[in-house]
């Protein structure tokens, strides 16, 4: 049995920590690739594992070139940026995409109307009750996918196919042209 912070906890924790970083002056630290100091919000941010040694998307770029050819930006968050930029992100965020890991805790930061794809480990296929399931239900997050197909292996890298690349894109259109997400999962 596993034992998860109660969501008034998380809660709790997630307005402290954004009061605090919203009186913070902004920082000067380490800005990963694409993101710009003073840029608007992005739009989708790509939670990365490209430094980790498991569970990294080998060809992420691939889904990057596809969701800017299609007018989307792409903010890719990989852990280097400090911390009260990380909360900002996910703060400013429309939809977070990304594989199970570390980086994605931080939705606890999004907002309600964020949309959130994980690339789940297998044994959260089977049961829907994983550790960001519970982070996504304790702040209210609306709309929160973890597929069958993108399901990953714990200790290994992932590189997907066009299946893959077409559910995340499908996902990213889908909220960007409506207000509920319903239905697309029926395409996959």
């Amino acid at each position: 049995h596993v034992y998860y912070t109660p969501s008034f906890g998380v809660q709790l924790a997630a307005r402290r920590l954004l009061a605090m970083v919203d009186r913070a002056v902004p920082t000067t630290g380490t800005v990963p690739t694409g993101a710009t100091t003073g840029a608007p919000p992005p739009l989708v941010l790509w939670a990365s594992r490209r430094l980790a040694k498991t569970r990294h998307v080998v060809n992420e770029q691939t889904v990057w070139g596809e969701l800017a050819r299609l007018g989307h930006r792409v903010h890719v968050h990989d852990g280097t940026g400090s911390l009260s930029d990380q909360i900002r992100w996910f703060n400013n965020a429309q939809i977070v995409v990304g594989p199970h890991g570390a980086g994605m805790t931080l939705i606890m930061f999004s907002k309600q109307t964020t949309a959130v794809m994980m690339f789940p480990l297998a044994s959260e296929v089977v049961h829907h009750d994983g550790y960001y399931h519970h982070v996504a239900s304790s702040v209210g997050i609306q709309h929160f996918v973890a597929l069958p197909l993108f399901a990953l292996n714990r200790n290994k890298n992932v590189t997907f196919n066009r299946t893959h690349v077409d559910g995340i894109v499908g996902f990213v259109e889908q909220h960007f042209n409506t207000s509920g997400g319903n239905g697309w999962q029926k395409e996959l």
